[in-house]
């Protein structure tokens, strides 16, 4: 009942958490694309494993991680969802200033567009990679992103720190480590950890977390990535794809639902609210195989031409 009603809240028109001496806040000033309606439907949080909900909306996911010590959020969503993802946090029972970090996928919009606000708003630090944490200082990424010249520039959030491959946050109960996955942008970032949950009688059980970044080969018209000056990202990419294929995981989050193929999984979750069983030790290995087959297709298509 909780969640029906939480979701109820949540198709009402949020309200915007706008600085007082302006309607019009500037990191929350919607970006619109085709895709704003489908990335905007909202939903209620939904539990994962252990202290592990995945946020965000039906068709673009955000997670929240308990530590103990404060919160962890991955990933933020459009400026506009923002309101929506403090929302999510105060229905799980804490509130937006309990974020102690957030940490980034890709500097897309789409990922990223809503940084700035939860940052400024929770007080939090954003971590990534160097080259992402470059992006976001600018509010995009660069020229040699492949989909240049399709992608909007987002707020530029602030308190800013970079994080090297492999190296991890701790914060409470929890370790999270950072996995450079490039290829889809050249920063893009996974995130590993462990999530436990008690059992009655016996100790806590854990199990292995991925929220695992973009490995899509998606591009501009104008890209070809059979063009020789793009191989070192086709090589980033096979070398990603052999890096997430072995990542322990027994439990997926992907930025976007249909990349783990979680999509009636979640319209479940939101029917009925805790009957989804998220357990899935082959949804790595699987997600990672779509997207190697994406880009042999893309490869084989240019080649062709």
């Amino acid at each position: 009942m909780k969640q029906a009603a939480l979701l109820l809240a949540l198709l009402a028109p949020p309200a915007l958490a706008a600085p007082a001496s302006a309607k019009d806040d500037p990191l929350t000033r919607p970006i619109t694309t085709s895709y704003t309606d489908r990335w905007m439907q909202p939903r209620a949080p939904i539990p994962i494993y252990g202290k592990v909900w995945m946020t965000g909306s039906v068709h673009l996911n955000t997670a929240v991680i308990d530590t103990g010590a404060g919160l962890v959020v991955i990933d933020a969503g459009l400026p506009q969802f923002e309101p929506q993802l403090k929302a999510q946090i105060r229905s799980l029972g804490h509130k937006p200033s309990d974020v102690r970090y957030i940490l980034v996928t890709e500097a897309h919009f789409d990922h990223a567009g809503g940084v700035a606000a939860l940052a400024r708003d929770t007080g939090a630090t954003v971590i990534a990679s160097p080259y992402t944490v470059a992006a976001l200082r600018k509010g995009q990424t660069g020229v040699e992103d492949p989909q240049n010249g399709d992608l909007k520039p987002f707020p530029a959030p602030t308190r800013l720190r970079a994080i090297r491959d492999g190296g991890q946050i701790k914060l409470g109960d929890t370790v999270i480590t950072a996995r450079f996955t490039p290829g889809h942008t050249a920063g893009s970032t996974s995130w590993t950890w462990r999530s436990c949950a008690p059992k009655a009688g016996a100790k806590p059980e854990c199990r292995a977390m991925v929220f695992m970044a973009s490995l899509s080969a998606t591009a501009a018209d104008t890209y070809r990535f059979s063009a020789s000056e793009h191989a070192a990202v086709v090589a980033s990419f096979r070398q990603s794809f052999a890096k997430a294929r072995a990542f322990a995981c027994d439990y997926l989050i992907t930025g976007h639902p249909e990349h783990g193929q979680t999509d009636d999984k979640v319209a479940a979750a939101m029917r009925a609210p805790g009957s989804v069983n998220w357990e899935d030790k082959g949804a790595c290995a699987a997600t990672v195989a779509r997207f190697e087959d994406r880009l042999n297709t893309t490869l084989a298509r240019e080649a062709a031409k």
